[in-house]
């Protein structure tokens, strides 16, 4: 059915209404999938008119727990929701938007996951999302329709599209909400980024699917686990996987990219996408080898972890190492041949986190699988 683009559209109309939650996930998950098989999300609430987005998105923030959490947590929670009420207050009468005016905090803490209170409520959404009882929270209070809403308003901001996506694929990761993400129409928005020339948008939509997708899926992928490839269902035995860990500054996407110009790089996408690449293991490996699943992760380095800017105490190398292994243990990593690509300090870092005997295997991970390093 995924194959079939010759009917009309209301014949795609009567097979999407028709359609359970499993196929509708598993026909977003086909590669070529006619998008007319998703329907349009449902009509979202509408706004207060005393309240803006930024107010709803800063109460949501505040009706998750607020104790018992990663003191650097806290404290970034604490920090957003007390700057931005007071930059609502100052601006009372006027219309507050993302991008608006700077702030002092962000100033103070020079480069920061966002130069806004509201892209820092997102980041700090992102963390909270990570919390089972925290999603539950964030569902019950609204937050599926709300942060569809901030999606469907900044198109023309990938970042701000990239949290709102790692929330939703965070949410995916508990069963018990599949349902409701569903309903709340964020397959067929899922369905269309999948699509994107956009390598980090169509992962992001691949691992939140990928979580969805129960029926064929026993792997999970947490937060900072992206597959590259593949994203689609698919047939073909997966042989081996290949992981790529990045360096200091990295990250799972940028590192492995062609080159930095702007200008040129959206050139090239849009006259030869043959020969340019934002991430050549997406693009070129799983072209010239697709028996393996190529996983890229994203891990925080010293200089570009947010707790450097968080006074309390920072985790440790070993508290960091476990949480590592736990998100490949979840994704399945250990389960067949594992080679492992690391640049710079992802290197220093493989190393460092006690993956390898002196033999060269995979102690921790894979004790009874071949590992391969470069």
């Amino acid at each position: 059915m995924s194959e079939t683009h010759h009917w009309h559209d209301y014949q795609y109309r009567i097979i999407a209404q028709a359609c359970d939650l499993r196929t509708l996930i598993g026909l977003a998950r086909s590669k070529e999938s006619d998008l007319r098989f998703f329907l349009p999300p449902p009509p979202l609430p509408s706004l207060n008119e005393d309240t803006c987005i930024e107010e709803e998105l800063r109460q949501l923030l505040a009706s998750l727990p607020q104790t018992e959490l990663d003191e650097c947590i806290q404290y970034f929670t604490s920090l957003a929701l007390s700057e931005s009420s007071q930059s609502l207050a100052a601006q009372k009468g006027g219309l507050w938007c993302f991008g608006g005016n700077g702030l002092p905090y962000a100033e103070s803490f020079g480069e920061v996951p966002s130069a806004t209170v509201e892209m820092f409520c997102l980041e700090a959404l992102v963390k909270h999302s990570e919390i089972p009882t925290h999603c539950d929270e964030i569902e019950a209070n609204g937050g599926l329709q709300l942060l569809q809403r901030l999606y469907q308003l900044h198109k023309d901001c990938p970042k701000i599209q990239r949290n709102i996506m790692r929330i939703i694929g965070n949410m995916a990761l508990n069963e018990h909400l599949h349902s409701t993400i569903v309903h709340s129409g964020w397959v067929s928005i899922l369905a269309e980024a999948m699509k994107s020339p956009r390598i980090m948008e169509a992962s992001h939509a691949a691992r939140t699917l990928a979580n969805l997708d129960r029926e064929t899926m026993r792997e999970k992928y947490q937060d900072g686990v992206y597959v590259l490839h593949p994203q689609y269902r698919t047939s073909q035995p997966i042989k081996a996987d290949v992981l790529f860990i990045h360096g200091l500054m990295g990250a799972a996407f940028k590192t492995w990219r062609q080159q930095d110009n702007e200008q040129l790089l959206t050139e090239k996408i849009l006259e030869d996408d043959a020969r340019y690449t934002t991430c050549w293991p997406k693009t070129w490996l799983a072209r010239d080898c697709p028996a393996l699943r190529i996983i890229s992760v994203e891990y925080d380095t010293s200089l570009s972890d947010w707790r450097t800017r968080c006074p309390m105490e920072r985790k440790s190398i070993a508290f960091r190492s476990d949480e590592l292994l736990r998100k490949l243990r979840a994704a399945g990593v250990g389960d067949r041949p594992v080679i492992w690509v690391s640049h710079s300090m992802g290197g220093l870092q493989t190393q460092s986190w006690g993956f390898f005997s002196e033999k060269g295997r995979c102690s921790r991970l894979c004790p009874q699988r071949s590992t391969v390093t470069i």
